[in-house]
């Protein structure tokens, strides 16, 4: 078990998103995983050593660091710079908020939420959002590879 703070992460560029291991729309959670896996795929040894990856539960009842440690390793996630996330939940909330992101669960059981990715410059500033999956990771790499360049 161990404590991430942005304010920790020293010149890399980080990709955020935000998911929950029991989601089962293919174009949300499932679809953000795999696209966070081919863009780290694209990114080759270089690039990932400037680059975080953080995909941050939605969910931190059922999705403990053990059940996102297996859900990573099914998605070919390489731990070195990705870190899938849980937390308190009043921690948690705290960074929905900060992020406008939407998490209500559902009568039966699922989560409405917000689909976005963000992209983080070195001085931890957001610099583009990626909604709804509707992009392409070859897209996220270059964008990854300006940004890297900045001092």
């Amino acid at each position: 078990n161990s404590t991430l703070n942005l304010q920790q992460i020293e010149d890399k560029v980080i990709l955020l998103s935000f998911i929950y291991v029991k989601c089962n729309m293919s174009t949300r959670c499932p679809l953000t995983t795999t696209n966070f896996q081919q863009i780290q795929d694209l990114l080759g040894p270089d690039l990932n050593r400037q680059t975080i990856f953080m995909l941050i539960t939605l969910d931190p009842e059922e999705d403990t660091p053990a059940v996102l440690h297996r859900y990573g390793e099914l998605y070919g996630a390489d731990f070195n710079n990705w870190y899938f996330l849980t937390g308190r939940k009043q921690m948690l909330d705290k960074i929905y908020r900060e992020y406008e992101i939407i998490n209500e669960r559902e009568p039966d059981g699922t989560l409405r939420h917000s689909v976005i990715t963000f992209l983080i410059d070195k001085k931890h500033q957001i610099r583009k959002m990626y909604f709804a999956n509707e992009y392409r990771p070859d897209d996220v790499k270059q964008d990854i590879i300006l940004l890297s360049k900045e001092k």
